[in-house]
């Protein structure tokens, strides 16, 4: 259903002057309009109330026979043991050792010693210490302390108080 209004269109392909306007009638407009309506309001407003879901959990649970309420009360329990297990190690710092024999698989030997002087550290525990030395021979840490002497062939960083962590990487860099 379209009608055509005078004085618009392209005169030089024969038309009259007229371009096609859609026509809606005044009822096609009040449905749409009244579909629209409901659909904003079932999305904000069909929420169902908080209360139901607890009703319909403590229904659910007191529908339970005694042997599975134990063994649901006995499973959450379990849970959240774990979860507080889980909890405590996490608070717990690690514990690292000096290993003279250990070795890493990713090392590489013909990597030459490197000593990064007065950085500040910040460790895996989440500890930060100030003017420290880091020494990496074959590419991996052998020695962090005060005052490192470093061996022959070293190429020596003078880092000036910078920040300096195991495997830290910035978030914002962009990489090309």
């Amino acid at each position: 259903m379209f009608f055509r209004e005078k004085g618009f269109g392209d005169l030089s392909r024969g038309g009259n002057g007229s371009i096609p306007v859609p026509r809606f009638s005044r009822v096609r407009r009040l449905g749409l309009a009244i579909i629209v309506i409901a659909i904003v309001f079932l999305a904000f407003f069909h929420d169902r109330p908080v209360a139901s879901d607890v009703e319909e959990n403590i229904l659910r649970y007191l529908s339970l026979t005694s042997e599975e309420q134990v063994k649901l009360d006995n499973h959450r329990l379990a849970a959240l043991q774990a979860g507080l297990a889980q909890c405590a190690t996490i608070k717990a710092k690690p514990v690292s050792t000096a290993d003279a024999n250990r070795r890493n698989p990713r090392a590489v030997p013909s990597a030459p010693p490197v000593l990064i002087k007065n950085a500040t550290l910040i460790d895996g525990d989440g500890s930060i210490s100030s003017n420290r030395s880091i020494l990496l021979l074959e590419g991996i840490v052998k020695e962090i302390g005060d005052d490192i002497t470093a061996p022959e062939n070293c190429k020596v960083i003078e880092v000036g108080g910078r920040y300096v962590s195991p495997g830290l990487v910035d978030m914002v860099k962009i990489l090309v």
